[in-house]
């Protein structure tokens, strides 16, 4: 009968689906061979790094626009620096693929724990929120919140600002010491269910 010769590939070899399927769990547990979790220091040390890299880069771009347009320098001495900084390390694990500048030097790599894809904007906004969120605030209300004679602004932001410091040394504590519990995780990463590894494959330290 032409139906009984018509088989598929799979058909005509039983085993060949089930050797498929050896062959793609041995190459995902190839890939997951060079990974393991990041160690809590080397997260930190990466943070630290793209907190003094992107301060760096917008003071670079600010003076080279004052230099080019001079009348910009009395809006960027009303504007802090870290009004540009903020959203920058807010955004950084969605650039180059979950590796920014410093994970790209410390060859790590923040990736979706379901699916162990890159993080996109939204998964980094989360992430980060945690640590830089009240920051952001108090930038943005030291040059929106005006001042009049019955409202001392310097006295308001003075107020946030403390209250961010705060919460982000809490904050920053916290993570650290739960990302140092053998299987814990960041609070960011728990309510953007991201994951950072190492990837042992580009390993060039013993760190």
């Amino acid at each position: 009968m032409v139906d009984q010769n018509q088989k598929t590939f799979a058909d005509a070899n039983p085993n060949d689906a089930l050797f498929g399927d050896q062959t793609d769990a041995a190459s995902a547990e190839q890939a997951e061979s060079h990974l393991e979790l990041a160690h809590p220091i080397r997260r930190v040390f990466a943070l630290v790094l793209d907190f003094f890299f992107f301060n760096w880069l917008v003071i670079g771009i600010k003076s080279a626009i004052c230099l080019a347009f001079p009348p910009a320098i009395d809006f960027f001495t009303v504007v802090s620096t870290d009004l540009f900084v903020i959203p920058l390390l807010l955004c950084r694990d969605a650039m180059f693929g979950g590796r920014g500048v410093a994970k790209q030097l410390l060859h790590l790599r923040t990736v979706d724990e379901d699916t162990h894809e890159p993080l996109g904007l939204r998964h980094s906004l989360i992430r980060n929120s945690v640590l830089f969120g009240t920051c952001l605030l108090y930038q943005v209300a030291a040059v929106a919140i005006p001042e009049t004679e019955l409202f001392r602004r310097s006295v308001v932001i003075n107020c946030i600002g403390f209250g961010s410091s705060c919460f982000v040394a809490v904050a920053f504590t916290v993570e650290t010491i739960l990302m140092s519990i053998p299987g814990g995780e960041r609070i960011g990463d728990g309510l953007a269910r991201t994951v950072t590894y190492r990837d042992k494959s580009c390993l060039r330290s013993n760190f």
